[in-house]
C-alpha cells in the first residue's frame, strides 16, 4: 500500500510542477508575425497592401444572416422589403458614438464595405425585375453580370432554388 502511495504522490506532485508551465501559457499563432523575417517580402507586401487599402489594424467584418422565419424563400415580397430594409439599417442607419461623433459600420467597413454591395444590388435588382416588373436583367447564379462586370453571389445568398438554365 506504501508503494502504490508513493507512486500516487509522485504523479501528483509531478503533475502539478509541470502544470505550473500552463499558467503564463500564451499562444501565438501569427504566421507572419512569428515565423517571418523582418526583411522578408511577405512583409514587405503584407505592408503595401495595408497601404493602398488604408487597413491599418486586424481586418475584421461583420456577417449577418438573415432567414424566413416559415422557412420560405427571403425573395417574397413582404420579406425582400424587410430584407432590404435591414441591410440597409445595417449598413448605413445603425450608429454609434465614437470620440465625440456617431458613426456607422458604412464609416470603418473599409474593403468589406463591398461584401453587402453585392447582396444590395442583387436584392434591389431582384426586386426590380421579378416584383415591380422593370428593366429586363438576366439573375444568374452563382454569379451575375452587372454592367460588365461579374459579382460572385454564393459566397453571401445560401440556399438558392435555380430553374434549369441557372436563373434565379
Amino acid at each position: 500500500l506504501s508503494y502504490d502511495y508513493r507512486i500516487f504522490s509522485f504523479r501528483l506532485l509531478s503533475t502539478a510542477l509541470l502544470a505550473t508551465g500552463a499558467v503564463n501559457f500564451h499562444e501565438h499563432n501569427n504566421v507572419r508575425e512569428d515565423f517571418s523575417a523582418d526583411d522578408s517580402p511577405s512583409r514587405y507586401e503584407y505592408a503595401v497592401t495595408e497601404d493602398f487599402f488604408r487597413n491599418f489594424g486586424s481586418p475584421f467584418h461583420v456577417v449577418v444572416a438573415m432567414k424566413a422565419a416559415d422557412g420560405g424563400s427571403l425573395l417574397r415580397p413582404k420579406y425582400l422589403d424587410k430584407v432590404i430594409e435591414t441591410e440597409d439599417y445595417l449598413q448605413s442607419k445603425l450608429s454609434v458614438p465614437f470620440d465625440g461623433r456617431q458613426i456607422t459600420y458604412s464609416d470603418f467597413c473599409e474593403s468589406y464595405c463591398e461584401t453587402s454591395d453585392v447582396v444590395s444590388i442583387f436584392l434591389n435588382m431582384y426586386r426590380e425585375v421579378h416584383i415591380r416588373k422593370k428593366g429586363n436583367v438576366k439573375l444568374t447564379y452563382p454569379s451575375m453580370d452587372v454592367f460588365g462586370n461579374r459579382i460572385y453571389l454564393a459566397n453571401n445568398i445560401f440556399q438558392v432554388e435555380l430553374n434549369n438554365k441557372l436563373v434565379v
